[in-house]
């Protein structure tokens, strides 16, 4: 689901409302603490060769969402507990809330030994608890938002009139708090927007927003430039809403949509 992950922080980012709670990680951001983050894949070595602890991490993560086997449970939580990151709190936090079982000692045992690890304060924790700081609020237009879609669609190769790729956009539409316009689904309003002056000339500026990023991103490579405390803040909000609402999905649809 790493691809699926990777296609969402791009939905997400500079695409939705920041929430103030956030600030609660600013002292991470000042002080470089958030080791933690990745924003770039950390190889770890070890005797059968170099893993990926990003993959790696993200594989536990998936399990843990999809499963109700006490075992399977404790299993990710092993993992999780040795090596996860902020990240992984997510996940745990949405699972010990959905799970009555013996497990869920195990879980608060895992979200421990991350906070301790990470550095992560219980006032932190706090903030991640609140279900109002998990809403996603899309700040865009709808047509907007329907065609970050259809690019996420694409890049994934899915069929923007399947069924799954409907119910997903449906899904992402209510975790984003997207209007529709009145359309009751994502597929009523393609059958309406598709192929309008509208849509195209939202392609053509989504396109040129992507071209531009990607050269601002090459130019700052391999330089001293280096982003503000801000928008450092801010890369933290939107990786842990992709976080919650990877776990979303993958709780909605496990291996089917990467599985096409």
């Amino acid at each position: 689901m790493h691809e699926l992950k990777e296609h969402l922080y791009c939905l997400l980012a500079n695409n939705i409302e920041y929430n103030a709670d956030c600030n609660v990680f600013a002292a991470d951001v000042i002080t470089s603490t958030a080791a933690d983050r990745r924003i770039v894949d950390v190889a770890v070595s070890s005797e059968a060769g170099s893993i990926n602890q990003t993959d790696d991490e993200d594989f536990y993560i998936d399990a843990l969402i999809v499963t109700d086997l006490p075992f399977l449970i404790y299993g990710a939580c092993f993992c999780l507990s040795a090596y996860g990151t902020r990240n992984a709190l997510p996940a745990l936090i949405l699972k010990e809330e959905s799970t009555d079982t013996i497990a869920n000692n195990e879980i608060s045992r895992t979200i421990s030994n991350i906070l301790k690890r990470t550095g992560t304060s219980q006032d932190q924790m706090a903030v991640l608890r609140d279900p109002d700081f998990r809403t996603i609020r899309w700040n865009k237009s709808t047509m907007a938002f329907f065609c970050q879609f259809c690019a996420l669609s694409l890049s994934l190769n899915l069929n923007i009139e399947d069924d799954l790729t409907i119910a997903l956009g449906d899904l992402l539409a209510r975790e984003l708090n997207v209007s529709l316009d009145g359309h009751d689904s994502i597929d009523s309003f393609r059958i309406c927007h598709m192929d309008t002056e509208a849509y195209y000339s939202e392609m053509e500026r989504l396109d040129k927003t992507l071209r531009s990023e990607l050269v601002l991103s090459n130019a700052l490579k391999d330089t001293a430039i280096t982003e503000c405390n801000e928008s450092k803040l801010t890369e933290i909000y939107y990786e842990l809403m992709n976080e919650f609402l990877n776990a979303r999905i993958v709780k909605e649809f496990g291996q089917k949509i990467v599985q096409r």
